[in-house]
């Protein structure tokens, strides 16, 4: 008998544990394991990519400032700029904010750009609390299992993914303009 209530038990904890998963209400692209955000745009008829890549590789710190962009390196050989982007997440219940930096990339070909925003790390700042930068993949792994490192986590992911695709946004209005 004692079997049978073991084996009752075993079930209704794999159901109630199985109710939490993924609570979130919204998506962050992930790609093996990674958060990735990629978005691609048509080229203009009267534009190349090599003109766009220039114009946007001189343009970046004007076109988003509040992301604080870093020196993009180009690659002419691949139509390619990679750089970095560091931004402010701000939580307003608590008055804590975290920095996020990302890694982007712009890729041409002759019809297309493709924008992609990767390696993300966070940076929380918290009153009396000193960290390093970590790799956001952790903390959304333990978020979306429902194990959130601190009640702030849902406020992050949703400014990482706000903050995200509205620099992409920015960027790809950029480029089709």
């Amino acid at each position: 008998m004692k079997y049978f209530f073991f084996f009752v038990f075993q079930m209704l904890w794999g159901i109630f544990s199985f109710a939490q998963y993924d609570t979130l209400k919204f998506p962050i692209p992930m790609q093996n394991g990674l958060v990735i955000y990629e978005r691609e745009y048509p080229l203009t008829k009267n534009k190349s990519a090599a003109q766009i890549l220039g114009n946007f590789a001189k343009r970046l710190s004007s076109v988003a400032p509040d992301y604080h962009p870093g020196i993009p390196n180009k690659n002419e050989l691949k139509q390619a700029i990679s750089g970095a982007i560091l931004f402010r997440v701000d939580i307003p219940q608590t008055g804590n904010y975290f920095w996020l930096k990302a890694s982007f990339r712009l890729l041409a070909n002759e019809n297309s750009m493709k924008i992609q925003v990767k390696d993300f790390f966070e940076k929380p700042i918290e009153k009396g609390v000193t960290n390093d930068y970590s790799k956001i993949e952790y903390r959304w792994w333990d978020f979306r299992h429902a194990k959130p490192w601190s009640n702030e986590d849902e406020a992050l992911f949703m400014g990482l993914d706000q903050k995200t695709r509205n620099f992409l946004d920015l960027t790809g209005k950029e480029i089709t303009e």
